[in-house]
């Protein structure tokens, strides 16, 4: 929706703002959208969506990949093992 209306505006930020308002969520929220898939359409430089990998938030707060929990895992459930 902002691409197809971006030159109705004199800026990106001015048709952000707008259709922001319109559909209800907050301007920094919709330009995030929109860089994001600028990035994912090769338009802007960035890691685009299907290469990124999906955060798993820790019980520590610190975070960590979806790949290394499941490393971790496995690597506990072979300690349980060799430990019976």
């Amino acid at each position: 929706m902002v691409q197809e209306h971006r030159s109705e505006y004199p800026s990106l930020w001015a048709a952000v703002v707008s259709i922001a308002a319109k559909i209800g969520c907050s301007p920094h929220t919709l330009l995030e959208w929109v860089r994001k898939v600028e990035v994912d359409a090769g338009v802007r430089d960035g890691v685009p969506h299907v290469n990124r990998k999906r955060q798993v938030p820790s019980p520590d707060g610190y975070g960590y990949t979806a790949p290394l929990l499941q490393a971790s895992v496995k690597a506990q459930q072979m300690k349980n093992k060799r430990s019976r």
